[in-house]
């Protein structure tokens, strides 16, 4: 799991001002860096929602849960860009935007 790396991503982020108390943390993920933003939601008491594709696996996908994130599952992929663009575009582009706003 990258909760080190998460946990300080999601505080710089929010000392900086690029992401609010009252804000929601929105990403595209396939696994462990979504289980680090999971946990830094609960330490931060942000909701999170994480944006995945059937390779997940189940096992991640209920620790993302159980860690009171929202996991949104995209059905199938982009036909030029695969997983990553349809889960991109599931999420109306935001964890991208979320992504260039919260990373160092």
């Amino acid at each position: 799991m990258k909760d080190r790396a998460a946990l300080h991503m999601i505080g710089r982020a929010l000392e900086r001002g690029d992401l609010s108390a009252d804000g929601h943390i929105v990403e595209s993920t396939s696994g462990t860096l979504g289980l680090g933003l999971a946990l830094a939601g609960v330490v931060h008491d942000i909701p999170v929602t994480l944006v995945t594709d059937p390779g997940l696996e189940p096992i991640i996908r209920r620790m993302l849960r159980a860690y009171g994130a929202t996991v949104d599952l995209v059905e199938s992929p982009h036909p030029t860009g695969g997983w990553q663009e349809a889960r991109r575009a599931a999420s109306g582009g935001t964890a991208l935007v979320a992504a260039r706003r919260v990373l160092p």
